[in-house]
């Protein structure tokens, strides 16, 4: 009996030495709320020291690096300054530019760069972040990639290529690192907003397949699924990953816009975007817009759809996001990165407000479109625009006096000429071209004096 009592009290103290010994990747007092690491996530950190060491001089023009290409740049913004493995100089990248293995990338303020690995996986780096490529290798005859990036401080988003073989691709910060399994995650580095002291590592996960693994101080780790997000603070074990649904998607968006359709899963963009035109057929593009934004998909992938399918509701797409809550500077972000001036975007902005207000009723929802052109327009109306004399039937001609007449009070005799032709119907001399511009005139008929 005594022997079965301190089993039964050696096991009460066991399982009460579990409940009071935190596991690997639990959330302890470093770990901030899951509100907060998303909004640390979506603010851009400047450094309190410049990026570019001293001993490094800015270079004019640019030279290549060692060995083969690790990548090159799709799409660059500002300044963006790249410095080769050992190298003493600094050189500006541009739109076409190669990155080699061991290149440092080091990008301004208000600048941004997108890169294209060799595996295909795509990169984005914000304003005011340092980046290390230690390695990107790939091997398509047997699928397999090896890719090891540091983020030394600022963010980025990364959306990365299947491969058939085995795939090793990983980011490394000063305070994690982040092994990749599926798709489409971002990174931040910063000092943490609790304790400015020390950096701060924010992963956030998108949707699909996207899994990643975070690893953090004494061999904590915490793997995260998609639409999560996690930290992990100096010297401290990684956070819980918390997951945050669409919130998470949101975030990636203001980070890189422009990954937005890489992101997509397969066959993904084709479905929701099926579905999209049904709804925006049946129900109007608010409601359209509004559905589209309660699945998850990014507003600059709706915006980005809408501008290559829909260009006539590009404008009145920009409302809709707007009036579906969606966040000014992220639309606005989302159309320069289409072409759309800020400009445009400002005024769907000041609409949509005396629109929508701050309630927003889908059902009463409508489409304003173009004036249509199918109609051909009043003659007279597009004569008045121009400036041009309305035309009027001749009158007709007074014949020639004979020889000899004599001259009433008041009148000239004229001299004689050919008679003027019996009136025409004025539409008979103007061709109408297919988008209505104006009339022209047919140079197989014959213009009336009033043409000029």
């Amino acid at each position: 009996m005594k022997a079965a009592l301190h089993l039964f009290a050696s096991m009460l103290a066991f399982f009460a030495l579990l409940a009071t010994t935190p596991a690997a990747g639990l959330a302890d007092d470093n770990c901030p709320s899951a509100e907060n690491l998303l909004k640390f996530a979506a603010t851009e950190s400047v450094p309190a020291a410049p990026l570019l060491p001293a001993s490094v001089a800015i270079a004019a023009g640019f030279q290549p690096g060692s060995g083969a290409p690790a990548g090159q740049v799709q799409s660059l913004q500002g300044t963006v300054l790249v410095i080769h493995k050992g190298g003493a100089e600094a050189y500006a990248l541009q739109s076409g530019s190669p990155i080699f293995n061991g290149d440092t990338l080091i990008t301004a303020k208000d600048s941004r760069v997108t890169m294209e690995l060799r595996d295909k996986s795509a990169v984005t780096l914000t304003a005011y972040s340092k980046l290390v490529i230690d390695r990107s290798l790939y091997n398509p005859d047997a699928g397999r990639r090896d890719t090891k990036l540091q983020l030394l401080l600022g963010r980025l988003r990364t959306v990365v290529s299947k491969v058939t073989g085995d795939s090793a691709y990983q980011v490394r910060t000063p305070t994690a690192v982040a092994g990749a399994r599926g798709t489409d995650f971002a990174l931040a580095v910063g000092p943490a907003p609790h304790k400015p002291s020390v950096l701060m590592t924010v992963l956030i996960t998108g949707g699909g397949s996207s899994t990643v693994e975070l690893s953090g101080a004494g061999g904590s780790s915490s793997l995260v699924g998609p639409e999560s997000v996690t930290g992990a603070v100096a010297d401290c074990a990684v956070c819980a990953a918390e997951p945050v649904g669409p919130e998470a998607k949101k975030t990636l968006s203001r980070i890189a816009p422009e990954l937005d359709s890489f992101a997509a899963a397969p066959g993904a963009s084709a479905s929701w975007s099926k579905k999209f035109l049904e709804e925006e057929e049946q129900f109007g593009l608010y409601v359209a817009v509004e559905n589209a934004l309660n699945k998850g998909i990014a507003p600059a992938e709706i915006l980005a759809f809408i501008t290559q399918n829909r260009e006539k509701l590009t404008h009145p797409s920009m409302k809709a996001l707007y009036c579906s809550g969606v966040d000014r500077e992220l639309v606005e972000t989302a159309a320069e990165q289409l072409g759309i001036s800020k400009f445009e975007s400002g005024r769907a902005f000041t609409e949509s407000q005396a629109e929508c207000g701050s309630k927003i009723a889908l059902e009463d929802r409508d489409i304003v479109e173009p004036p249509s052109v199918a109609e051909k327009p009043d003659p007279a109306d597009l004569r008045e625009k121009r400036d041009v004399p309305p035309l009027e039937p001749p009158q007709p001609a007074e014949p020639p006096k004979e020889d000899g007449a004599e001259k009433k009070d008041g009148q000239d005799s004229r001299p004689p000429f050919v008679a003027v032709p019996p009136p025409v119907d004025p539409s008979e001399l103007i061709d109408y071209p297919d988008d209505s511009s104006g009339p022209v005139v047919s140079p197989s008929k014959p213009r009336h004096y009033d043409e000029y």
